[in-house]
């Protein structure tokens, strides 16, 4: 099972779309997968749980703040404090500052792209596909800029990765939606399947 987390708002359920379509057109089959990709650090702590020993975690490394932070309840913890049970847990860490390079690209609201042309330096879809599949899945309008975030997010996880790709996964529904009895932070994460 693989798993991509974020906070609502941050596209996941549109970043699971397209991954989903690109898998469907390539003819892969669903099984299980060896990949986090957090949209959020704290998140990513959240549901480090699914990662398997031989799994990467792709972490975007800018925190959404819950009310319980913004109102001076609670203290978001340092990013290293997050990152370093993580990297006990995980084979791979990969950070990313996927919402500055949205907005290099253009967008903020183009972060989830960016994550997603780090994600297709680890899995054996076609850039093609997932271009096609993007394409099809954003307005003709955001295009160009979706299309900069992700040759960003690609650029990025390059510079990272010599490695083999994971096996593919399928993003195959919207998974859960949850609202947390501490922080009352709204989060999304959905449910990524692969073979």
């Amino acid at each position: 099972m693989k798993t991509g987390v974020g906070v609502g708002g941050q596209g996941v359920i549109l970043l699971s779309n397209i991954i989903g379509k690109a898998a469907l057109k390539a003819g892969y089959p669903v099984r299980s997968a060896d990949v986090l990709l957090a949209f959020e650090p704290a998140e990513a702590l959240r549901y480090a749980h699914y990662l398997s020993e031989d799994g990467i975690a792709l972490v975007n490394t800018y925190p959404i703040h819950p009310t319980t932070v913004t109102t001076g309840q609670f203290t978001y913890p340092p990013l290293e404090e997050i990152l370093r049970p993580l990297q006990r847990i995980c084979n791979k860490l990969k950070t990313i500052d996927a919402t500055k390079l949205a907005l290099d690209a253009g967008n903020p609201q183009a972060m989830n792209v960016v994550m997603l042309g780090a994600l297709s330096e680890h899995i054996p879809l076609r850039e093609e596909e997932l271009i096609e599949a993007l394409s099809e899945s954003v307005p003709a309008k955001f295009l160009e800029v979706n299309m900069r975030a992700f040759e960003l997010g690609k650029r990025e996880s390059i510079q990272f990765s010599n490695s083999s790709n994971l096996p593919i996964f399928y993003i195959i529904k919207f998974f859960k939606m949850c609202m947390s009895a501490f922080d009352l932070s709204l989060f999304a994460c959905s449910q990524f399947l692969s073979y």
